[in-house]
């Protein structure tokens, strides 16, 4: 074979199974690929998908709807490449894309394509065509990217709680009318974390976690009259979620129901408003409904690293300590708990990160980028509680999201890989397959 053929086929081939892909698992070409090879690493998963598409699919031949997600697909998968993402797989018309290097890339890739449906839906219309809605969610995660198959049949792909959580988030943007929807380990792994515009919408139950997940809406706050507005009341909209999470429904719905008045279009505070009108004619109430009243740990929270689990006993014990001065609106000693909590988390991170740098951890810089994240929102929370945020509810609500749910969700996955690893190390079984 000569090399144009040669380059010919490669390229072909890099259509099928992208070499990104190959990359990621450590090889270099197809040839190379066994069935269960694979290395576990932390990343940033895309899935969007177009909504209500199978009532939309019914009014068209097959050989239209293969039209229709081909124009489709080949305006929003340029979108993806362009922020450094790969497209892990279409199914029908959705699509899985990821994200190896930052957070920020699939952040800017849901705002980019959130544009290109615009444009998309410009060229319908011009034909007379309504216009679609797409749902974006995006989580970041521990995955184990692989071949899975056999020698006869291989598929170069993803597996892992975080994908499915990806995935539910897409799902969960048809509940709200939100287009995007992120993680809260979304917005802890973001090089810039006040680049995106974003709000707390709710936290749901994931299977697997100990606590429950909080997710946000992401938005341009400059691309409509809407996300003006949502960017102009975002802390209103939060503290009227928080009321409603709480079963201060009356004062939620008072809240709501200005949000909606004032800019129509905003749906996340519409279906709040419904919500709390639905809890004064049924008294059903949508939430987790596990909001901590005080603070203790658990085995269930441990990493099997003895040094790493007292030092979190001790955090914990000093939460709750803050929690209870929090919840009894007594200020007295707070200035010095907090810097006593800032002070032990310095000293705590410095030591998990000085394990990983001696180990040569490869997931060490996502670790110490959570690290660096929880530490800004401490401070956010302290440098808020001073300027006089001290309505007790709120502040135990926003603790629960800011300090504890994170405190538990890092420990028992982040924290529980690190001590994996350092376990394998041990046992001298430790090959690198994390990178």
């Amino acid at each position: 074979m000569n090399q144009p053929d040669l380059d010919q086929l490669l390229a072909a081939c890099d259509r099928f199974v992208p070499q990104r892909m190959l990359q990621l698992i450590g090889a270099d070409s197809i040839e190379q690929v066994r069935s269960g090879q694979h290395v576990e690493r932390q990343i940033h998963i895309l899935f969007t998908d177009i909504q209500g598409y199978t009532t939309l699919a019914e009014d068209h031949s097959s050989t239209a709807s293969f039209e229709f997600i081909n124009s489709y697909l080949g305006a929003m998968e340029p979108v993806v490449q362009r922020n450094g993402g790969v497209v892990d797989k279409f199914i029908g018309d959705a699509i899985m894309a990821l994200f190896p290097e930052d957070a920020d890339d699939a952040v800017h890739c849901a705002l980019e394509l959130a544009v290109a449906l615009d444009n998309f839906n410009a060229s319908r219309a011009a034909q007379g065509r309504q216009p679609i809605r797409i749902g974006i969610g995006i989580h970041t995660g521990l995955v184990t990217i692989g071949a899975i198959g056999t020698e006869q049949r291989l598929e170069i792909t993803v597996i892992g709680d975080s994908v499915n959580l990806a995935a539910r988030l897409e799902s969960t943007t048809r509940e709200y009318g939100a287009q995007i929807l992120v993680s809260e380990n979304v917005l802890y792994a973001l090089n810039h974390p006040q680049a995106p515009a974003s709000r707390f919408v709710d936290r749901i139950r994931v299977k697997g976690k100990m606590r429950p997940v909080s997710i946000y809406e992401v938005f341009s706050p400059d691309t409509d009259a809407a996300s003006t507005l949502k960017m102009a009341t975002r802390a209103e909209f939060e503290r009227a979620v928080a009321y409603y999470q709480l079963l201060k429904v009356d004062q939620a719905r008072a809240i709501f129901a200005r949000l909606c008045a004032q800019c129509p279009d905003d749906r996340p505070a519409q279906v709040y408003l419904e919500r709390c009108q639905a809890f004064g004619e049924t008294g059903q109430h949508h939430g987790t409904g596990e909001i901590s009243r005080e603070i203790e740990w658990s085995h269930d929270y441990d990493t099997g690293v003895d040094e790493m689990d007292e030092q979190h006993q001790e955090w914990c014990k000093r939460l709750a300590a803050l929690f209870e001065r929090l919840q009894s609106g007594q200020q007295q000693g707070l200035p010095e708990l907090f810097d006593y909590l800032r002070s032990y988390i310095e000293w705590h991170f410095a030591e998990e990160e000085a394990l990983m740098d001696q180990s040569g951890y490869p997931l060490r810089r996502q670790h110490k980028l959570e690290h660096a994240r929880y530490a800004e929102v401490l401070e956010r929370f302290k440098t808020d509680f001073e300027q006089g945020q001290h309505d007790p509810l709120l502040v135990t609500f926003r603790a629960n999201l800011c300090l504890v749910d994170w405190f538990i969700n890092h420990t028992t996955g982040t924290d529980r890989q690190l001590g994996r690893f350092l376990d394998q190390q041990k046992a001298g079984l430790a090959d690198g397959s994390a990178a």
